[in-house]
C-alpha cells in the first residue's frame, strides 16, 4: 500500500507517501475551474483548501504521473 493511507482518507496529498513515485493520480479536467478545492491533509479529520495548480503542483513535485478525465 504505497500511499499509507486508510480508507476515507485518500488525497492527491497522499502521493507525499510515495516513495516509488508508482501512484498515478487521475484528475477530472473539470476540476481546473473551481477556485478552491477541499482536500484531506493525509488524515480525513481536517481539510486543506488548496486551487488547483497547488495540488497538481504537489503531485509533480513528488514525481508521480498525472492523468486527465472527462466525467
Amino acid at each position: 500500500q504505497p500511499l499509507g493511507l486508510l480508507q476515507g482518507e485518500v488525497t492527491p496529498r497522499g502521493v507525499l507517501n510515495d516513495r516509488e513515485h508508482t501512484v498515478e493520480v487521475v484528475f477530472d479536467r473539470q476540476l481546473e475551474g473551481f477556485p478552491v478545492l477541499g482536500v484531506h491533509p493525509n488524515d480525513n479529520t481536517a481539510t486543506l483548501w488548496m486551487t488547483f495548480a497547488d495540488i497538481r503542483r504537489v503531485v509533480e513535485q513528488n514525481g508521480n504521473p498525472i492523468s486527465y478525465v472527462e466525467l
